[in-house]
């Protein structure tokens, strides 16, 4: 079929087509034409059809979206069209709302469609859909109670009825958020949240749904309806305990304690903090514990009271990482006298253990970022001294320690204070034994021979960039200094 062919086709012929060409590179072409075309067809202008004729070609359609196979894929937007040309096809049908079936048929394509619009974007059509849907439920709920009787029981099929409403309504709240409409979208779920007395195996649904509007406005920035919903999502996760296990309950609690810290931390720093005592009640984790040490440095708390948490962690027999990085948290809130304590506890308790190496480094390190630089040399003496009678740091601790000295040293180089960036350097070297030798060895050694020329003390320079040719000769920063001294001493030959 070439391309004229296909322009003077009618919306019959097109559909026709549609499902006997598959392969056809029309169908892109044909997809738009019946979706652009299905807004300004009716009953009337297919008057020369019959019902019948009309709902064979919507179950053609429908289902040939479905079992779309062979050379030419549709995408879900393109398959959405066709549904949603299907059902409009299905409602010029008086026979489509005669009979129950007929009724649930359109419910479930309805929502079907309108669910495919929500997930590719089009929400102004899905509403459509969804409204359409509403619409059908009340007239199949109409049907129920015309043919009910004492003598029938159709509790099964209104509680159907109910569960398509309370599916529908969901699928509006979802629209309804992602357009930014927090009235319509918290009136459909409220709705929804009065309907599971009924549907109680729906509450885990409803619980999540509200979780993921929570996480999303919170995104957003949009941190009073972020409250709103994870508090919503908490009060239905708490209606069934069987469905909601205490973890999943935990982390929507840790979320809300989240939005109110970020919405304002000190006008909801009581909700904040309720919030996360009730998340580490549900469930304890260091997650919800270092929320909790978050909330209360965000708030007027004193140290007595910082003090006792973190005894709580240690009674918890939290992991040493875990501890650190609590001690690190109370640092960077200038909270030193409650961390350095809190790491003398640390130490103790790692003493014989083999995380000690780590406890101390961290000590360290702790004590250089805040100037306690006397201190920091007592503890790295301590640690060369073990060193050197047998009780030395793995292999990924003295890489820490190194890149700890190799730092200090160069924040003192920075501000032309040669002497004591030696002093760290030769603390590094120390640590350095005969069979480690090796590039980074070299990169001391000519660190140590800049501090030196720069100190006027020629032959110091000269001896550690001996030692670093003689482990990495080909380096161009080694050939550099070689040239360099050669130079100061007039040696032409070098």
């Amino acid at each position: 079929m070439d391309n004229d062919d296909f322009l003077s086709m009618d919306f019959k012929e097109v559909t026709e087509n549609l499902v006997t060409n598959d392969n056809s590179p029309n169908v892109p072409e044909a997809i738009d034409r019946l979706f652009n075309d299905i807004a300004n067809i009716n009953r009337e202008s297919m008057a020369e059809m019959s019902d019948t004729q009309i709902e064979e070609i919507a179950v053609n359609l429908w289902n040939w979206a479905l079992t779309k196979r062979g050379g030419f894929h549709i995408n879900e937007e393109q398959k959405t069209k066709i549904h949603y040309v299907a059902c409009k096809l299905l409602s010029m049908c008086e026979a489509s709302f005669a009979s129950e079936q007929g009724i649930q048929r359109l419910i479930m394509m309805n929502m079907k469609i309108g669910k495919g619009w929500l997930d590719v974007g089009n929400f102004l059509i899905a509403d459509e859909c969804f409204q359409a849907a509403e619409v059908s439920l009340e007239q199949l709920y109409t049907k129920l109670i015309q043919r009910s009787s004492p003598e029938t029981d159709l509790t099964l099929e209104k509680m159907a009825v109910e569960k398509d409403h309370f599916r529908v309504l969901s699928y509006q709240a979802e629209s309804a958020v992602f357009q930014g409409d927090f009235q319509r979208a918290s009136m459909c779920v409220l709705q929804c949240k009065d309907m599971l007395v009924k549907l109680p195996e729906m509450i885990s649904y409803l619980h999540e749904l509200c979780c993921n509007f929570g996480s999303e406005t919170q995104k957003n920035n949009k941190y009073e309806e972020s409250s709103f919903w994870l508090s919503q999502s908490y009060d239905i996760g708490k209606m069934d305990k069987d469905s909601t296990d205490p973890e999943t309950l935990a982390k929507v609690l840790r979320l809300l304690a989240t939005n109110y810290l970020d919405w304002d931390d000190t006008k909801y720093y009581d909700k904040a903090l309720n919030a996360i005592n009730l998340a580490n009640k549900e469930h304890l984790n260091s997650t919800g514990l270092f929320l909790k040490m978050k909330i209360l440095l965000r708030g007027e708390t004193s140290n007595e009271e910082l003090l006792e948490a973190v005894m709580e962690i240690l009674h918890l027999d939290m992991p040493l990482d875990f501890c650190l990085n609590i001690a690190k948290l109370l640092m960077d809130h200038e909270r030193e006298s409650v961390g350095f304590h809190f790491l003398d506890v640390i130490r103790e308790r790692c003493n014989s253990s083999e995380n000690i190496g780590k406890a101390h480094l961290f000590y360290i390190d702790m004590l250089l970022q805040r100037k306690e630089e006397q201190l920091a040399k007592e503890k790295i003496e301590e640690i060369i001294l073990a060193h050197q009678t047998g009780r030395q740091l793995t292999a990924e601790l003295m890489i820490w320690l190194h890149n700890i000295l190799w730092r200090k040293a160069a924040s003192s180089f920075e501000v032309q204070n040669y002497a004591d960036a030696l002093h760290w350097y030769y603390y590094s070297l120390k640590f350095y034994s005969p069979s480690e030798m090796d590039v980074d060895f070299a990169k001391l050694q000519r660190n140590m021979a800049c501090c030196y020329l720069n100190l006027q003390q020629l032959d110091k320079a000269k001896e550690a960039v001996a030692e670093a040719e003689r482990h990495d000769p080909r380096n161009i920063f080694t050939q550099f200094y070689v040239f360099k001294i050669a130079v100061m001493e007039g040696n032409s030959e070098r």
